[in-house]
């Protein structure tokens, strides 16, 4: 190897990202510092500094890995794999501006790159232009020849536009040229589904039956049709026989809760996880329903048993202690509530919807400051949740209005609502505008969201001011 400088690059980097997998980045790091020092201008230094830049961007040091960057384009501006890594940077810290300037250098140098072209769309849907981002998608499907994956993306984003019949033409041709893809005709019948067109979500359900005669999600396609139709019964009986025959896990069990309770019938949804539960005292799931009808009957502190008995049982089940919080909080035990949140989330650190709750729970209670760090671990996990974005853009805007940069982050983050009808969003678009100086752009936006929240005493102090401005 030593008298072979290429091959002797390509070990140690093979060994860095061993090191990497292993979980020994500090060792990666620094067998990545020695490469770039010695083989510096090389193709493989060039390839040990992206590696490097990368660990930098995990670690947030984005200065560092800007210059290794930097300095890889300008030594070859055209480079498409370091303008794409720190576009990667960029939308970290949601400077959609640059991200997107980067990624359409690099599309130019590479132009039938998929993965470039949807990075592309993640970054214009961001910045809140939608249609270009479509037309990325759009572009990104027919290059990679109607990639499942692919198509299933477009697909989420035209039901998000409200394109629905366009979302609908996408999956029959792409069925048309993959062939019946189980992914595909699922997500067409979901489709079917939102469009109440029943007998055609059925015929759907029967050609996946084609495929797998004993496919969960055709009987659950089947069920939710007989649900459209208010056919409750039918569409219990199918998700019950789901669950008698194992089918489906706690899924199907959740599936067919709702649908009984859907139908108003609680009590054949409460006999059923009685049984369930004298069957199987130890069955967390039909606890945590059981406790979910309890409470909406009011019966708080039955509830709050079996929803211990389910944390006794399973001590990182987050939905019992989300649901065990709500309790607490029904019962104005605040404190409990609290604890309930911090032990649930201290168990179960990786998931979103219960730290959200948490983070909901310090808003109210008025801790702004650590609300805002909880939605700011959350918003760097799931950057393209509107829930967190909102959240996280509308604490900025109120609690954090007197530090400029942090107030031009909100508003890059809240670009993405530019143009939804949602009244939340708009408030927090809207009032954005405002403190960036955009007063009478901001009017109509915070007065239609206004009428569309005329309750909500934030919303129409926000209104009030615009107003002023104007």
């Amino acid at each position: 190897l030593a008298s072979q400088p290429d091959a002797l690059v390509e070990y140690d980097l093979a060994i860095a990202a061993l090191d990497i997998r292993e979980g020994d980045e500090a060792a990666a790091a620094e067998r990545l510092d020695k490469v770039i020092a010695a083989h510096k201008g090389t193709e493989g230094g060039g390839k040990a500094a992206m590696e490097r830049a990368k660990i930098h961007i995990r670690n947030e040091e984005y200065a560092a890995a800007d210059a290794l960057l930097d300095e890889l384009l300008r030594v070859d501006p055209k480079n498409a794999a370091a303008l794409t890594l720190r576009a990667s940077r960029y939308l970290v810290v949601d400077d959609n501006e640059r991200a997107i300037r980067d990624l359409r250098t690099a599309l130019d140098v590479a132009p039938d790159d998929v993965q470039i072209m949807m990075m592309l769309a993640s970054a214009y849907e961001r910045d809140g232009s939608r249609e270009l981002a479509l037309e990325r998608m759009a572009a990104a499907v027919q290059r990679s020849e109607f990639e499942p994956s692919i198509v299933l993306r477009y697909t989420q984003a035209l039901v998000e536009a409200q394109k629905i019949d366009v979302a609908e033409s996408l999956l029959m041709d792409a069925i048309k040229r993959q062939g019946d893809r189980r992914e595909l005709l699922v997500s067409l019948a979901q489709i079917k589904l939102r469009q109440q067109q029943w007998r055609a979500a059925e015929q759907v359900a029967q050609r996946l039956r084609a495929l797998d005669p004993e496919d969960e999600a055709a009987a659950r396609i089947e069920a939710g049709a007989a649900l459209g139709q208010r056919n409750f019964s039918q569409s219990a009986d199918i998700l019950e026989g789901l669950v008698t025959k194992g089918k489906d896990g706690d899924a199907g069990m959740i599936s067919l809760v709702r649908a009984l309770l859907a139908g108003g019938d609680v009590d054949r949804a409460v006999n059923f996880l009685d049984q369930r539960l004298v069957e199987n005292p130890e069955d967390v799931t039909a606890l945590v329903l059981r406790a979910s009808i309890l409470s909406g009957r009011g019966e708080l502190e039955l509830a709050e048993e079996d929803l211990q008995r389910a944390i006794e049982l399973e001590p990182d089940n987050a939905a019992a202690y989300a649901s065990l919080a709500r309790i607490y909080n029904s019962m104005g035990r605040t404190d409990e509530m609290s604890a309930a949140l911090e032990k649930g989330v201290a168990m179960n650190d990786d998931d979103i919807a219960l730290r959200l709750t948490q983070a909901m729970q310090e808003e109210y209670a008025g801790d702004f400051d650590e609300a805002i760090e909880i939605y700011a671990e959350l918003y760097r996990e799931r950057p393209n949740s509107a829930v967190v974005a909102n959240n996280f853009a509308s604490l900025l805007a109120d609690h954090r209005a007197d530090d400029p940069e942090q107030v031009q982050r909100a508003f890059n983050i809240a670009k993405r609502f530019r143009d939804s009808k949602q009244p939340h969003l708009m408030d927090t678009y809207g009032w954005l505008l405002h403190l960036t100086g955009a007063s009478a752009d901001a009017l109509p936006i915070v007065r239609a969201a206004a009428e569309g929240l005329p309750t909500n005493p934030l919303v129409q102090y926000h209104l009030g001011v615009v107003l002023a401005a104007n």
